[in-house]
Parts: structure tokens; C-alpha cells; sequence
């Protein structure tokens, strides 16, 4: 599916990068840049657009953010703080996606909804390997909290624990135990809730590698199984923990919902 031109994934032409966020991220700059899309300014909250755009980067010890503003808001800096400020959740734009996965050689038996979600377009966390290492993308610490982890630790036997999946009428609800990760919704056909209800759960597949609408075939999802910027989990249906996590569920922060699509997995 193509994007609009404001949510293409960034690149270095028309993007304003300080000289030392260049040298501190050296060749993991890429990476980073593969995982923004310029969607909403992370200072005034109002649409990035077309042209400019400025890259900063806040760093608190091991721990940084990277994040997309108007070149009037801010300018692209390197900047030490003695905390990490937080990004009010309403400023990051999310994209969720659903995909059907029939499994191996098509097997019926073998068949699942996956929930593909990018929680951050236009922010990114980043983690330094060591004290005087790389810097990489990484995800919320809740996610691997709740129990999600990299594809090649998925065990789809083993339910996570800190979330739910919650089905409404024509979506479906992720909510976490976890106080820093909000719910997430994505729309559903009729068979991708009929699949979810067969089998009692959906794969999450949360990652910065990929957008979500972006998805047309099994290729494509490689990177989220692969990959050091992703994690996955089996989210049962209904769980013991359904009732607190639908408490958590706050309605007027519903988030933008994704197409449904179909995939391989293989």
C-alpha cells in the first residue's frame, strides 16, 4: 500500500543533522533514519509537511531519544539531560496493521491473525551497547516487560503474560498490564475475527522496521522477525488478566487503526 507523501520513511536529503549527532550515531544513523516518519512535529504537535525537518537527540546515560521537529521548534542537537523528559503519548503517532498468516504450506491448522504494530513514527528510543558502544534502536522496555521478545525466541505455546487482546465489533483491543504502554487497536474483517476467536489469540508483531500499511506479502515481514528493532508474542484472547486490562483502557486516547491485509508466514 503506498503512503502519503508525509509518512514515507526518512532519509538524509531534506532532513537537518547536527554534526555530532552524525559523529555519536556514525553508521547506525541509517538504521536510525530507516525508523522515523515525519508525521507530527515533537515540540508543537502540529503536521511535520513537506520540506525540512530537524533530527535531535536527547541522551540520559545509556539511554536516548530521537525525534522530528519543525526547523522553527527546534534545532538538530545532541543534548545531555540528567532525565529522560517524556513524550506526552497523544504527540507519537502509531500505525497499526492486521495480517492473516495460514502458516506453513498453507496448513489450516496452522493459521493466525497477526497484529503488526509501529508504536513510534516520528520517535525512536536508543540503547548504547556498552558504555563506550554503538547506539541502537530499541523499543519501550514495557514490551519486553509484558513478556514480548525477538521472533527467534517466539514460542507461540507460550502466551504473554502482561497483555490481552480484547475483540469489539470491528476491532481488536491490545491492552498491557504495564503503566508506560498504552492500548492499541486495529481493525478486522469478519475472518480475522473468526480466526482470533478459533484459536483463541493473535501474534503482536512491535516494531520501528516497518510501517504497518506498508505490507503486501511475506517478504516484507522479514525484518520484523529478524530484526534488533522488533518483538513478538502470542496475546491470548479474553485472559485471566482481560479485566484489568480493559480497566486500563482509557476511550478517548483511541489510536489510529490500520487496514487488514493478508500475509505468509513461512
Amino acid at each position: 500500500m503506498d503512503l502519503p507523501a508525509e509518512e514515507e520513511c526518512m532519509g538524509d536529503t531534506g532532513l537537518l543533522i547536527d554534526h555530532r549527532i552524525r559523529n555519536e550515531l556514525g553508521d547506525r544513523l541509517y538504521a536510525v533514519l530507516k525508523s522515523l516518519w515525519p508525521v507530527t512535529c515533537q515540540t508543537c504537535r502540529r503536521a511535520l509537511g513537506g520540506g525540512q525537518h530537524t533530527l535531535a537527540v536527547e541522551q540520559f546515560g545509556v539511554v536516548a531519544q530521537a525525534t522530528l521537529h519543525h526547523p522553527g521548534c527546534r534545532e538538530s542537537r545532541w543534548i545531555l539531560r540528567s532525565t529522560m523528559p517524556v513524550t506526552p503519548p497523544a504527540t507519537v503517532v502509531h500505525r497499526t496493521g492486521t495480517f492473516l498468516a495460514p502458516g506453513n504450506h498453507g496448513n489450516p491448522d496452522a493459521a493466525r491473525a497477526v497484529v503488526l504494530l509501529n508504536p513510534g513514527l516520528e520517535r525512536v528510543l536508543l540503547i548504547r551497547e556498552a558504555p563506550i558502544g554503538h547506539w541502537r534502536v530499541a523499543l519501550n522496555r514495557g514490551f519486553e516487560t509484558a513478556g514480548l521478545v525477538p521472533g527467534a525466541r517466539l514460542d507461540l505455546d507460550r502466551p504473554v503474560f502482561g497483555a490481552v487482546a480484547v475483540l469489539r465489533p470491528r476491532s481488536v483491543v491490545i491492552t498491557f498490564d504495564h503503566p508506560d504502554i498504552t492500548p492499541y487497536e486495529a481493525d478486522v474483517d469478519d475472518e480475522t475475527r473468526q480466526l482470533i476467536e478459533a484459536r483463541a489469540g493473535l501474534l503482536l508483531a512491535v516494531t520501528h522496521a516497518l510501517h504497518p500499511r506498508t505490507l503486501a506479502g511475506p517478504d516484507a515481514i522479514e525484518p520484523v522477525i529478524q530484526g534488533d528493532r522488533s518483538l513478538m508474542g502470542w496475546i491470548e484472547l479474553n485472559s485471566a488478566h482481560s479485566g484489568a486490562a480493559q480497566r486500563n483502557w482509557v476511550r478517548d486516547r483511541r489510536p489510529t487503526r490500520g487496514g487488514v491485509h493478508r500475509l505468509w508466514l513461512c
